[in-house]
């Protein structure tokens, strides 16, 4: 498995407006989708309104994000994820994890509800 592949697709566009999420459900499980607006989708995740699979899993905690450059960019890379085994996708997040602690400050800073 290539994590290379996968961080080279993601740091390709920087801080983009199309963000790749993976969330930590209530069951432990891990949801990956796509949007433009991390905090606005978070909020209908666990207000019941977010995808099927998230609403009988709230609350939801965002784990970790990802930039891509476009549409077509973040459905492949949500697709790609989403293909992996839970073991390789906690992988992907620890290594990610340093690299998009910039990304995350950015998506909420002053952001309020």
């Amino acid at each position: 498995f290539e994590y290379d592949l996968i961080l080279q697709m993601i740091n390709k566009y920087g801080d983009m407006v199309y963000r790749v999420y993976m969330l930590k459900c209530a069951d432990g499980s891990l949801y990956t989708g796509w949007t433009t607006d991390i905090p606005r989708r978070l909020h209908e995740h666990n207000s019941g309104k977010g995808a099927k699979y998230t609403r009988s899993r709230i609350p939801c905690v965002l784990v970790c994000c990802w930039s891509c450059g476009s549409t077509s960019d973040a459905l492949k890379l949500e697709h790609t994820i989403k293909k992996l085994s839970r073991k390789k996708k906690i992988d992907l997040i620890q290594k990610s994890s340093d690299l998009k602690k910039s990304t995350m400050e950015y998506i909420f800073n002053g952001f309020k509800r």
